[in-house]
């Protein structure tokens, strides 16, 4: 049944408006991606050598970690912003005959292929690859990239949670995002 509704979100995504206003455009957008994930792939290789610059006293490992928690922090903020809900699109298939569980996850698996996802990963595995591993032995820099990777699938659930509670109760949801940028501001 995953397949069922795969294959009909890759016709969806096939028959997009976006997609068939123009294909210079089209192009034009595929060339800027191109070369945005060239300059963090770049960025990954250097961001070592920038913090060693800024901060020679201190690891660039741990430095970079506890850059990239506010990086959480703010992936947070632009995820609630800006990531809808895929609940709308599986709207059509409620009345069919297949099981909610299905189609529930449907839609966790769906929202691992984000592009938010995986942009971060386009510094942090250069990064990984040049700093971590010789830095580490091999249980380190795996726990290191393991739980790396976990938080930002983690950074995509919550934020789910966060506006299914914002439905519900604003202010709670409101008050998590004020606890953050507090959390921000006092560090």
């Amino acid at each position: 049944m995953m397949g069922y509704l795969g294959k009909h979100r890759l016709l969806s995504l096939k028959r997009s408006s976006f997609w068939q206003k123009s294909r210079i455009l089209n192009i034009v957008i595929v060339i800027l991606l191109a070369y945005l994930a060239l300059n963090f792939i770049a960025l990954g290789f250097l961001v070592d050598r920038i913090l060693v610059d800024q901060f020679p006293d201190v690891d660039p490992v741990v430095k970079f970690t506890e850059y990239f928690f506010y990086y959480l922090l703010l992936d947070l903020l632009i995820r609630f912003l800006m990531q809808e809900m895929p609940v709308v699109s599986i709207a059509p298939y409620l009345h069919l005959t297949i099981k909610r569980s299905k189609i529930f996850n449907y839609l966790l698996t769906k929202s691992l292929l984000s592009f938010l996802n995986y942009m971060p990963l386009l510094i942090v595995i250069p990064f990984y690859l040049k700093a971590v591993v010789p830095a580490f032995p091999i249980a380190g820099h795996l726990a290191w990239i393991l739980s790396i990777l976990v938080l930002i699938f983690f950074n995509n659930y919550i934020t789910f949670t966060i506006k299914k509670i914002f439905t519900i109760r604003p202010a709670i949801s409101l008050a998590i995002l004020v606890l953050i940028a507090l959390v921000i501001y006092l560090d």
